[in-house]
């Protein structure tokens, strides 16, 4: 993994995976993924190059900023095998490294990175090119240990939420508790709820709490889901950070496009709607400000200008139940607050969270609301959590809404690695479709499944039905099925 950016040809090189890699051999694959940007430009300056795919190696791109290049170089997947002449022949199996997974990879790396520090040209102007190197390091090292890319797929896509259902009941006991949660301490500028591993409520823009959410699960709030960890004693403050992330402030915005574009238009709007052989994995992050041409600077691609603010972080724990909040960096935590603070949260965050844990034991799958969000950005939803425990074994599916970024996943889905890795090809044939439209393929390897993706309306579903003796009209009704068992309250057009 490498990162280039100063002016000087060695002083590009911001990060490079893996790090013991001579410095002749980093220049050369910089040199080259440069040499592609620049030539792809001269058949259209207005979209960044995302892949290059050769016989042995796949090159992915992601531009995150203007003049910042992250990389990913992997190794097609291949098998040595013997001819009928006694001949070693080597195949190379390039339909298992997915384009869109893998920058969907890049995308996380860069939104993780933001999340603990900052914009890369922020922090290049404001603490120096050596501060950037290092929290890179830092930051990507830690990440890429995460990163299985045999077993990489649809879900890297998605990144999306876990949400509680909640009754109408609870629903509004939740939202005056907010309400009153924020009007007595101002100081509080975000905010999110948490049952467990689930998403109750949120104020933070979709940009921001989909890494968020990844980070306090996985790293923040880790030890408190483990197996066998007490999950009801702990009460009070359990995190204090502070000037731990950068979420963005959604007051300023100069330009909006590409990714962000329909957050920019969510946050300020208010509509919801408006991978036989391992691969190996070699990334790096370039940015060459001085060797850009003309033509790429005045490129239609423009990118989030938003700016970044810094926010102590406090976790405060009940039951289950987890209140994390935001405080401006500017903003003291002095001990007269925190007293303040702790008092009025034990007396009736608590109690909400006792009435919580116990709705969540009790009535798991019957609720009407679910993922519901600050209404300023209008994103209830009226997704059901769905019982997993009543599909048939040989039945996997996948359920997406672009809209407030709801996902279920059924357990297993990754057991059988190629029909997985067929959804994120489906996904990206469904890109291709402006509305509604639905796709089904017939896999010839074992176990021969059928795979079925459909998208209506902001939402995506995708199934994989293990059953090689059906035609496609068994594999339609059983798809009505599946969507009347589980997806009823949600409307799929035909």
């Amino acid at each position: 993994m490498m990162i280039f950016f100063n002016f000087q040809e060695l002083g590009k090189v911001l990060y490079y995976y893996p790090s013991n890699t001579d410095i002749n051999t980093q220049l050369k694959r910089v040199g080259l993924c440069e040499a592609i940007i620049r030539f792809s430009e001269n058949f259209n300056c207005d979209i960044p190059c995302e892949a290059l795919h050769t016989q042995k190696s796949r090159y992915v791109f992601y531009q995150p900023e203007p003049d910042y290049w992250f990389t990913l170089v992997l190794s097609v997947p291949s098998v040595i095998r013997l001819t009928s002449d006694g001949i070693e022949v080597v195949d190379y199996y390039d339909d298992q490294v997915q384009n869109n997974v893998f920058q969907a990879v890049l995308l996380k790396l860069y939104r993780k990175f933001s999340l603990k520090h900052d914009k890369l040209e922020t922090m290049y102007k404001y603490h120096g090119i050596e501060a950037l190197k290092e929290a890179l390091k830092k930051s990507i090292e830690m990440n890429l240990k995460r990163i299985n890319t045999n077993q990489s797929g649809i879900a890297e896509i998605f990144y999306g939420l876990q949400f509680l259902p909640v009754d109408r009941h609870m629903f509004l006991k939740v939202q005056c508790f907010i309400n009153q949660l924020l009007l007595t301490f101002p100081q509080i500028k975000q905010l999110l709820l948490l049952q467990g591993e689930k998403l109750i409520w949120t104020g933070i823009g979709q940009s921001d709490i989909q890494v968020l959410y990844d980070y306090l699960l996985k790293e923040l709030l880790y030890q408190h889901f483990l197996p066998g960890a007490d999950k009801q004693s702990t009460f009070g403050f359990i995190i204090k950070k502070r000037s731990h992330v950068s979420l963005l402030d959604t007051t300023s915005v100069s330009s909006n496009n590409g990714e962000n574009s329909d957050t920019i238009d969510r946050d300020q709007n208010g509509g919801a709607g408006s991978e036989d052989g391992e691969t190996s994995l070699d990334s790096f992050f370039t940015a060459s400000p001085s060797s850009i041409s003309p033509s790429r600077r005045e490129s239609k691609v423009n990118f989030d200008q938003r700016c970044r603010k810094r926010f102590h972080l406090l976790i405060y724990k009940a039951e289950q139940s987890y209140m994390v909040m935001f405080l401006h960096e500017t903003d003291e935590m002095d001990p007269m607050f925190m007293i303040k603070l702790d008092s009025f949260l034990s007396l009736n965050f608590c109690s909400l969270a006792k009435l919580l844990s116990k709705e969540h034991v009790d009535t798991p799958s019957t609720s009407q609301y679910s993922g519901f969000t600050n209404s300023i950005m209008g994103l209830a939803s009226s997704f059901q959590t769905l019982p997993l425990e009543s599909i048939p074994p040989n039945v996997k599916f996948l359920y997406f809404n672009n809209l407030n970024l709801a996902v279920k996943m059924t357990p297993g889905s990754q057991s059988d690695l190629p029909s997985y890795k067929m959804l994120a090809d489906l996904k990206h044939d469904l890109g291709n479709i402006t509305e509604n439209g639905e796709i089904v393929v017939k896999m010839v390897t074992e176990p021969c499944p059928w795979i079925v993706g459909k998208i209506s309306n902001g939402r995506e579903f995708y199934a994989i039905f293990n059953s090689k003796a059906s035609n496609i009209t068994d594999i339609d009704e059983e798809l009505k099925k599946l969507t009347d068992a589980h997806l009823n309250n949600i409307f799929f057009q035909d």
